[in-house]
């Protein structure tokens, strides 16, 4: 073991001093030294007084600075341990000394936050309520900042964050949709009574890939390893089914399929020969009406390529090539940004911007290069799973960090629940691991077997909206592959389905994704006073500036800003708003040609055109300038 700072272990006094200083913590204080006794030289954090300063418990905090300790070095870090390596906050080490750990040294650990374009307090946010309203650290930018962070209101919600944002609705999801991929079929469970209630031809080979859009109808995608690729839609409700020949709706109502389902949509062609559908995710738009199904993603794992597919018509609508990428797995965040991941260990962000598509690829820091899983939760946080290594990561587009998290073997798919902040990814083995997204930590893992079967081959996981675990394994019953349902509040299996042939499905099987979706529009007010004053009355030498606004207007969201403007704020109310802003449009700053003096209310309207892609709002300032002293 190599020691670092021989200095650490005798001090002598200085050679005036008649006797030697005997200091064995390093603290300055001991036996003749300077600054006086030690009443404990086995702890540096007590030295003059101990009877107000308390020994630590070391069967509680065995490594706490005092305790005892063999030869060596300690990693350290005296402050909350999720602030670790986010920010400027960072981790040190800690000597034994003479047997007793001595002082955490060259940590950083979090600090109230200052203005220096640094994250000083460790929460993921820099700056965040000491910037000035022009929005960075310039003095001499006078007025009133709002934002960061926001608090919520009766029609608005904050980010974890704390951005501004759009409330969600609830939308409720029943079933749990199963690709068999050696049969050509799609299962139908109903979750609640744990029932095959359909089975469906999917009109391909290799059907591997389910998502669940915004009406509760399934696409399943065909891989079709020697042809053209394939998608295909399965209508959930009897009134989006076609009744072709008129005498009266046929369609699956258990394991039996039908040549000719009327719930079954057309096969629609995806890609070119040998480009194989391997990723499928549903957008946010709605139309309209908010009654819409949302359009299709389909990730062209061979063809290095993203299709956007109506999700009416089944046309396809735009042809994205990424080349080098071969998407594998796909996921919308809320604010509609489209995640991929292939699995030679890249992630994927694309965003669609003024009508272009933005493509940000990272490489995942991982030990291996056979990523398989992917699910971002409600906050925007994407977990991906690492099949070879044994670990899932997390990214968080917010603070740009990276967290790991070591598993049992085999980790496949993944799911997250956001009403509880957990993930559940399934394991080849025939487990299911429960973990905490934020920080990110293991907290269970389950054996699936029960009831005599024992699944082999575990792929897909989903999470249903009576809060169980279902998980999807290619082996296990007596007609082949079985879905297995888990209460993760008791940690007992529930029920076992049998299901098709080698359902090798991954996905969103039970529409997880679709069981949130933001109120279509909220709005909220500010009044700003001007320049300070002795009696706190408006100020009449108020020039009004400019107003500054950091934010972002999401996929499908618009940001309108107006204000108005009188000589009292009792006046305010019969003044008429005027529009300052609208985002996406609109260039920060904006001038403002308000009167000098007076009081301006600000209102501040948020809207989302469809389910998912609403705004944030960071931050809004509002500039001015006053008279300096006479």
């Amino acid at each position: 073991m190599r020691w670092l700072v021989p200095f650490f272990f005798v001090v002598a006094a200085c050679s005036s001093s008649p006797k030697e200083c005997i200091d064995t913590d390093v603290d300055g204080y001991g036996d003749g030294c300077e600054a006086g006794p030690d009443c404990d030289d086995t702890n540096a954090l007590r030295n003059l007084d101990c009877e107000r300063v308390p020994a630590p418990d070391c069967d509680v905090t065995p490594f706490a600075t005092g305790c005892p300790c063999l030869p060596g070095v300690l990693s350290c870090y005296d402050a909350p341990e999720e602030t670790r390596g986010v920010g400027v906050c960072t981790g040190g080490s800690a000597l034994c000394l003479s047997g007793h750990w001595g002082l955490c040294r060259g940590a950083r650990v979090p600090t109230p936050e200052a203005c220096d374009g640094e994250d000083d307090d460790c929460d993921g946010r820099i700056d965040e309520g000491v910037t000035s309203p022009c929005g960075g650290c310039t003095p001499g930018c006078a007025g009133e900042a709002w934002g960061e962070p926001f608090e919520p209101t009766d029609e608005l919600a904050v980010t974890s964050s704390g951005e501004l944002t759009l409330p969600r609705e609830v939308v409720e999801a029943g079933d749990v949709w199963v690709a068999n991929s050696a049969d050509g079929t799609l299962t139908r469970i109903d979750a609640e009574r744990a029932l095959e209630v359909g089975r469906f031809h999917t009109g391909g080979t290799e059907p591997s890939r389910v998502v669940v859009d915004w009406r509760g109808d399934a696409w399943v995608a065909n891989r079709e390893f020697d042809g053209v690729g394939s998608v295909r839609r399965i209508a959930s409700e009897p009134e989006r089914c076609v009744d072709a020949d008129g005498d009266g709706l046929e369609t699956s109502t258990d394991s039996r399929v039908l040549d000719e389902d009327e719930c079954a949509g057309p096969l629609i062609a995806v890609g070119e020969l040998d480009e194989v559908p391997r990723a499928l995710a549903v957008d946010g738009n709605v139309g309209p009406d908010g009654g819409g199904s949302g359009d299709l993603w389909v990730g062209l794992h061979d063809g290095e390529a993203v299709l956007h597919v109506d999700g009416l018509t089944g046309a396809v609508l735009a042809r994205y090539e990424l080349p080098g990428f071969s998407p594998y797995a796909a996921s919308f965040d809320p604010w509609g940004a489209l995640w991929m991941i292939s699995r030679d260990g890249y992630l994927a962000q694309i965003n669609r911007v003024a009508g272009e598509i933005v493509v940000d690829v990272r490489e995942v820091p991982l030990p291996c290069y056979l990523l398989y899983g992917l699910d971002v939760d409600r906050e925007g946080r994407v977990l991906v799973t690492g099949f070879s290594c044994d670990r899932v990561t997390t990214f968080d587009p917010a603070t740009q960090r990276w967290s790991t998290v070591s598993t049992p073997p085999s980790v496949r798919g993944a799911v997250i629940d956001d009403a509880t902040g957990t993930a559940f990814v399934a394991h080849t083995d025939g487990r299911v691991s429960q973990l905490r997204v934020d920080p990110l930590a293991l907290e269970a893992t389950w054996d699936l077997s029960a009831m005599g079967v024992a699944p082999l081959g575990s792929i897909g996981v989903g999470f249903d909206a009576f809060g169980r675990v279902w998980v999807a394994s290619e082996n296990g019953s007596a007609s082949g592959g079985v879905a297995t349902r888990l209460d993760p509040n008791e940690g007992q299996v529930t029920a076992q389905v049998p299901v098709g042939q080698s359902p090798h499905t991954q996905g969103d099987l039970t529409g997880a994704k679709r069981t949130e979706r933001f109120a279509p529009s909220g709005t909220v007010t500010r009044v700003f006073r001007g320049c300070p004053t002795l009696d706190d009355a408006p100020s009449p030498d108020t020039e009004w500036l400019r107003l500054h606004a950091l934010l972002d207007p999401g996929a499908y969201g618009t940001v309108i800003l107006e204000g108005r403007h009188a000589t009292t704020e009792a006046g305010l109310a019969a003044a008429t708003f005027e529009e300052l802003a609208r985002f996406p449009g609109s260039t920060s700053p904006i001038a403002l040609t308000f009167p000098t003096g007076g009081v301006v209310e600000l209102r501040l309207t948020l809207e989302v055109d469809g389910a998912i892609g609403a705004p944030r709002v960071r931050r809004l300032g509002l500039e001015q300038s006053c008279p300096g002293p006479e």
